[in-house]
């Protein structure tokens, strides 16, 4: 996800962490909640698999 700012005046300040394209309050942090709690566990899994790839260490078949 990209981070970029919004040009000024096209969001009020309540939207100014809305990263989520929901609609409503509800949405949008129903939704921001989950990718919080979601991405540590994407990167400990790709850190593991990572890990258990042979190939990292020359170990070719």
């Amino acid at each position: 996800m990209v981070c970029t700012p919004r040009p000024v005046g096209a969001a009020s300040a309540a939207d100014a962490f809305a990263f989520s394209d929901a609609q409503g309050v509800i949405g949008r942090t129903v939704e921001n909640v989950t990718l919080l709690w979601v991405a540590p566990w994407k990167a400990y899994w790709a850190f593991a698999f990572e890990t258990l790839n042979p190939e990292n260490y020359g170990l070719r078949g």
